[in-house]
């Protein structure tokens, strides 16, 4: 099992490191704050995996989807729109789809190791994690349907 969490830990630090630098690279400042949010919220499940190492089991709250609620009424109330050029938009949709793909491995894998594991707490928090993935995929998919709205 400690094999599989570290390797958990490694796959939200991949993340971390990914929403980070799609923050620096956002559009918008309420763009960067959901991918900020979004690397928060990976920070979180490491903290939770390193706790249930540690026998301390803790579940961590998600909160990325209000927060990208509230970002996408502001996108709106102010009009924002993508850059119209076709290059610019297109990266801005792969790199999202590549977010949404790396969400997707994550919920798949928690999902499989929660299934396979014996233990109760260790299945609860993978499969908190699974579900908060899934919600990180709605992000994605929601501000990809932005940009091609927008663009």
């Amino acid at each position: 099992m400690q094999d599989i969490l570290a390797f958990a830990v490694e796959m939200e630090q991949d993340g971390i490191e990914y929403y980070e630098e799609l923050a620096q690279k956002a559009p918008h400042e309420g763009l960067a704050k959901i991918f900020n949010t979004l690397a928060d919220e990976e920070r979180k499940h490491i903290t939770a995996i390193n706790e249930l190492m540690k026998e301390n089991p803790w579940r961590p709250q998600s909160r990325a989807v209000s927060e990208a609620e509230n970002v996408f009424q502001q996108l709106q109330d102010e009009g924002f729109t993508f850059d119209n050029d076709a290059s610019a938009q297109q990266q801005y949709l792969s790199a999202y789809q590549h977010a949404w793909e790396v969400e997707k491995k994550s919920r798949d894998f928690y999902q499989e190791q929660a299934e396979s594991s014996d233990e109760i707490t260790v299945k609860e928090l993978l499969s908190e994690l699974a579900d908060q993935e899934a919600k990180h995929m709605v992000v994605m998919e929601t501000l990809m349907k932005v940009v091609e709205r927008r663009g």
